[in-house]
């Protein structure tokens, strides 16, 4: 397989389970002067940008903010996200407006965005401890209260669990994720040529054309939910359907898991719903293709290049070319 990587798919650090129950041992990693914190407003994570083609996650030292930083594990508003090789540790840290407005003057190219407006200026490595960061502190966010008797809930096990507040309830929650498929569909044209499937949402920016997906529905494996939602889109019947690679996707609370799917048929009849409209290319008709966001390209372009919708794409021309 070609060397083209995943975005948000690379994370190295070991998250060490075994520590999340401890609170001396997180008590001892947070004091750490080695610790890194990976720091988020909202959903919008500290960069480092020193032009508009350069950007990287702000891993900050507590030498450095101490005074933003507490000497103590605080009891809400972390996560503690794991120990890199090395040994250092890192947690997430959500910040208040007061503090904000103290990291940005301390640097002028520091910045709170959305990792995804910078992910392919992104390292694997740092881009994806962020991405996992943003995942855990949405989900955090959206639960304050229990679901079973409506009491709030506290923070537990480093930020990876909340847990009632009522002695009478005390249920434990813990971190979900919504897997979707997101498949390439491939076929072959009346001329034999190697010919895929792509499609486009209304919403997106103009001309860009992308790989169908879509959530995986309760009782329905992968491969059904493949099959599903190639007909409700697009009108396509599949047969093979063959995994490739998963894409940690929380933006805000997803994975993708990504497919090569065999079109049983070509004609389509498009949901106008889900899709505004979708063709088959070939390999040629790809490689003229512009990029995301790129306005002075006026024709087709492919779908960001942090998203596992382009690896597909670029795993595909790439087998073309070295089938031709």
């Amino acid at each position: 397989m070609p060397n083209i990587k995943l975005q948000y798919a690379d994370l190295t650090l070991d998250r060490c389970d075994q520590y999340r129950t401890d609170q001396y041992k997180l008590q001892q990693l947070w004091r750490q002067q080695s610790t890194r914190f990976c720091v988020m407003q909202n959903q919008h994570t500290l960069i480092l940008s020193e032009n508009p083609n350069s950007a990287q996650v702000a891993l900050l030292a507590r030498d450095t903010f101490k005074e933003l930083i507490p000497k103590e594990l605080p009891s809400r508003d972390l996560v503690f996200l794991g120990i890199a090789k090395n040994g250092s540790a890192f947690f997430g840290l959500l910040v208040d407006d007061d503090s904000v407005k103290q990291i940005l003057s301390i640097n002028s190219d520091y910045q709170f965005i959305d990792i995804r407006q910078v992910g392919n200026l992104l390292d694997y490595t740092t881009a994806s401890l962020a991405a996992y960061a943003r995942g855990i502190f949405y989900w955090q966010q959206q639960n304050p209260f229990c679901n079973r008797c409506g009491s709030t809930r506290q923070l537990i096990h480093g930020g990876h669990s909340l847990k009632c507040t009522n002695q009478d309830c005390q249920h434990l929650l813990f971190p979900r994720i919504e897997p979707a498929v997101i498949m390439l569909i491939e076929s072959q044209d009346k001329d034999g040529k190697p010919i895929c499937l792509l499609g486009r949402s209304a919403n997106w920016p103009t001309g860009t054309y992308s790989t169908l997906a879509g959530f995986v529905e309760i009782g329905e494996s992968l491969e059904d939910a493949v099959r599903r939602e190639s007909y409700e889109e697009a009108g396509i019947r599949i047969g093979e359907v063959k995994y490739i690679a998963a894409q940690p996707w929380p933006f805000p609370s997803s994975i993708m898991l990504g497919f090569r799917a065999k079109a049983l048929t070509t004609e389509l009849k498009l949901d106008p719903n889900e899709i505004e409209d979708a063709q088959w290319f070939t390999l040629e008709q790809i490689l003229q293709f512009g990029t995301w966001g790129d306005n002075m390209h006026s024709g087709y372009k492919m779908p960001r290049t942090d998203s596992i919708a382009r690896y597909l794409i670029d795993l595909w021309i790439s087998e073309q070319r070295t089938e031709i």
